[in-house]
């Protein structure tokens, strides 16, 4: 989705930056510490700025995708980085919630670490993907709002066109000429156990997701 936002003119995207967490870091150490705490209404505006030159986005609208997984989040502070960036940046969310059995099985597909600077890349269990994808799901359903949209991919592979209307209308940018070219996403072959395990620890969570990001 990002490199489609890309392609509207006013529009600087980028993934996975880390300038956020960046932001999200100089925050949580700023809010620690009696004497920066209570120079924060300074310090914030400061990092505002400060995170303005990091971008250069001039007068486009940075879009940076960050997900809420372990590597960029090992401590556990996804909660907090957003109402950071909501507090810091005036930050705008979208949450893309999928069928947690795709969702799981490209987790355990794939590697972690890849971008971490040191340690080996690692594989992940549906054991250990499960809590991670509800963590994050309650996240989304807990900042969901004004400020954080909520958006379906399996809506956005019916109906492309109005989807990406209300997306950009969220964000406040101009549509890119075509819509977002969403595609059905296959799920990655899983034994009928760990797939049976999925359905029954988010079969509740997933349909309280669902239905709002259908509204």
């Amino acid at each position: 989705m990002v490199g489609w936002l890309g392609t509207s003119p006013h529009v600087l995207a980028l993934c996975e930056s880390r300038r956020t967490l960046a932001v999200h870091r100089y925050a949580e150490e700023a809010k620690r510490f009696k004497s920066t705490l209570e120079e924060w209404p300074l310090l914030r505006e400061r990092l505002r700025a400060m995170t303005s030159d990091l971008y250069a986005a001039g007068e486009r609208i940075a879009i940076d995708k960050e997900p809420l997984e372990p590597v960029a989040f090992p401590a556990g502070d996804g909660d907090a980085y957003l109402r950071n960036l909501a507090d810091v940046l005036d930050a705008r969310f979208v949450f893309m919630v999928r069928d947690p059995v795709v969702t799981i099985g490209e987790m355990v597909a794939r590697l972690w670490g890849h971008s971490l600077a040191a340690g080996e890349p690692t594989a992940m269990t549906v054991e250990r993907a499960i809590p991670i994808w509800k963590g994050a799901t309650k996240l989304a359903l807990e900042h969901a709002g004004r400020m954080a949209r909520l958006q379906s991919y399996e809506r956005l592979v019916a109906d492309p066109q109005r989807e990406s209307i209300a997306i950009c209308r969220f964000l406040e940018i101009v549509l890119p000429q075509a819509a977002f070219p969403a595609q059905v996403i296959q799920p990655r072959p899983l034994p009928e156990t760990a797939v049976e395990l999925i359905r029954a620890e988010t079969a509740e969570l997933w349909r309280e997701v669902s239905e709002l990001a259908a509204r």
